[in-house]
């Protein structure tokens, strides 16, 4: 019997991509996922966990794609939420509390 699993990757505009390092997350359970991005930092919260299972700094040039979710996925994406400033460590885990309870 196999696990299915997930990793976490941010590629951005240039077509540079991090991985995010540690263990993978079953695809089979629920997880939500959280870019944030400040000036130049961009971040990655999973699960509302106090810090960011990767960081990448990087410029954004006025030729950037926007946004793209699921690229080459097979499952679901589920109650996507775009937000105009970049959200604390603590405002992420108040949105995972609350999520999980649902």
């Amino acid at each position: 019997d196999s696990i299915h699993q997930v990793r976490v990757r941010l590629t951005l505009a240039d077509g540079s991509s991090v991985m995010a390092n540690g263990t993978p997350w079953r695809a089979d359970e629920w997880h939500m996922a959280v870019l944030v991005q400040d000036g130049l930092n961009w971040q990655v919260y999973v699960d509302g966990e106090p810090g960011p299972v990767l960081r990448q700094s990087h410029a954004v040039g006025r030729e950037s794609p926007g946004l793209r979710f699921g690229e080459a996925l097979q499952g679901k994406l589920d109650e996507i939420a775009v937000f105009d400033r970049a959200l604390t460590a603590t405002e992420i885990n108040a949105l995972w509390v609350v999520a999980a309870r649902h």
